[in-house]
């Protein structure tokens, strides 16, 4: 269960926390505290060109990445599996 928080910001822009300061970290925590309360992830990210091709490569992914891959290991329901290929063994 994710849920995401989104900016658009250009390559040299300051950080969202940056431009908004103390409101916009109380408003960051609102949302924190909201997910763990609920059993959700939080996960916010920038979709500029820059934000949409970093962290791809790292381990813990954050941003764009992680939301990637959160719905690539995702096993949706309306998913079909393929049936079992056998191999028969020659006598």
């Amino acid at each position: 269960r994710l849920v995401v928080g989104v900016t658009v910001q250009e390559h040299g822009a300051m950080e969202p926390w940056e431009l908004r300061g103390k409101a916009y970290e109380q408003e960051y925590s609102r949302r924190i505290m909201w997910c763990l309360d609920r059993g959700y992830e939080y996960v916010e990210a920038n979709l500029s060109a820059k934000g949409l091709t970093e962290g791809h490569d790292d381990r813990d992914k954050e941003g764009f990445a992680r939301i990637v891959e959160a719905i690539s290991g995702t096993v949706w329901s309306s998913a079909i599996m393929e049936p079992k290929k056998t191999k028969q063994l020659k006598a």
